[in-house]
């Protein structure tokens, strides 16, 4: 079989030998859609956004394409260092495993090293496994995986590019971590409902499992019955201004209820007479506040009863509905071993550049065949029409209500 090409999924950008790519790693979305076959649809609506059949299994692993549906030329960094400890692989037999299209009948010579006994020991036994491999438990995450492409140049250029944000791109300004990071300050050492939950069992663990279970119940309905009136019961000061959180929210009773956001925030502090520094915090997207305020705090990716879990969760590429697994757990595992910025940048870039999947409405599914050599005069000719669609499309639309200048990317 001669070479053959692929294209960035995302874009229709031509993918042939020697092009930089980035290899995401897919894991079948248990959520998504069944395949249908007695009646058809022509729009898939769902929450998962470009998840709706696939989750990254793992972040982009990043190399060159090598004419025959592998990458080689990988670059090596701390994300690839731990999957290959992780498996005991090296990473390009990791992405050979991945990539391979022979799994179901194990003709592929880049699975031997997943396979439960070698070649020369099947050999010695006089048996083969033809179309019905063996292989090893240990790999099975892998032996699932599918995968898809996107270009390179295209993803770091969408990594760069300047995005639109809102107060609803922070995280809640009563996260402890992110008031403690302005520096305030936690008074009275009161705790929220769920960490007394989590002393009290710990407390009461030794006691008769019944035992456990009853006192434990009427604890739940002390702490609850608290209701609305100690909602906010978290106090946290600096200098004049004194704020109320319940852990993810701030009330604030002399200014009318709730601040959302750090420049609302700055405001009333001001007024207060407190020159309030959110100059750090401001400048980084959701992504970056997460990583850097709220994973440092976070005990386990397993805890389901707070929203920081939640965001970890996403974060790690486990997602909302989803049980963490091996890789979701690795990542964990290693940045709170290693700590800031172990991976930092392989997490930011991708969940800057996944959102656009969302927008252009295209979902993380394995690629489809193209021209043996990619065709970019085709490709070129479909995304110049579709530009002259869509500048059309902006030139005819009120200026007055939406900021054009959003549209020019920054990528210095």
């Amino acid at each position: 079989m001669g070479h053959f090409s692929y294209t960035c999924r995302l874009t229709g950008l031509p993918i042939t030998g020697g092009t930089r790519v980035a290899l995401i790693p897919l894991i079948p979305n248990r959520m998504g859609f069944a395949e249908d076959k007695k009646y058809g649809k022509s729009v898939y609506v769902s929450n998962d956004g470009a998840q709706v059949f696939f989750h990254p299994l793992m972040f982009p692993i990043f190399g060159e394409y090598n004419e025959y549906g592998r990458i080689e030329n990988i670059e090596k960094d701390d994300h690839t260092k731990i999957l290959e400890k992780h498996f005991g692989l090296t990473i390009q037999e990791i992405a050979d495993v991945i990539c391979s299209g022979r799994k179901d009948d194990g003709f592929d010579d880049e699975l031997e090293v997943v396979k439960t006994e070698s070649k020369k020991e099947r050999e010695s036994a006089g048996s083969d496994d033809y179309g019905k491999p063996s292989y090893k438990k240990k790999y099975e995450i892998l032996l699932k995986a599918s995968a898809t492409w996107m270009h390179r140049d295209v993803y770091d250029g969408l990594a760069k590019a300047k995005q639109s944000r809102g107060h609803r791109d922070n995280v809640d300004l009563g996260v402890p971590s992110i008031l403690k990071a302005l520096g305030f300050v936690e008074q009275g050492g009161v705790k929220d409902p769920i960490t007394e939950a989590e002393e009290f069992a710990e407390k009461i663990k030794g006691l008769p499992e019944e035992e456990q279970k009853k006192k434990m119940k009427e604890f739940i309905k002390k702490i609850t019955a608290r209701g609305e009136k100690e909602r906010y019961n978290r106090v946290f000061v600096q200098g004049p201004v004194s704020l109320n959180s319940d852990g993810n929210w701030i009330e604030v009773k002399d200014n009318g209820g709730g601040i959302y956001d750090f420049k609302e925030l700055k405001k009333y502090c001001k007024k207060k007479g407190l020159d309030l520094d959110i100059s750090v915090i401001d400048a980084k997207d959701h992504t970056e506040q997460i990583y850097d305020y709220i994973l440092p705090d976070t005990k386990t990716i397993d805890d389901r009863s707070r929203w920081e879990g939640d965001r970890i969760r996403n974060l790690l590429l486990a997602g909302y509905y989803s049980q963490p697994n091996e890789i979701n757990k690795l990542y964990f595992d290693s940045i709170k071993k290693n700590g800031s910025p172990f991976m930092r940048k392989n997490i930011i870039d991708w969940h800057r550049v996944i959102p656009y999947w969302y927008a252009t409405g295209q979902y993380l599914t394995p690629i489809g065949t193209s021209p043996q050599d990619g065709d970019r005069e085709a490709v070129m000719t479909v995304l110049t029409v579709a530009r002259d669609v869509l500048k059309k499309e902006i030139d005819d639309r009120d200026e007055g209500e939406i900021d054009y200048s959003q549209l020019k990317l920054n990528l210095k």
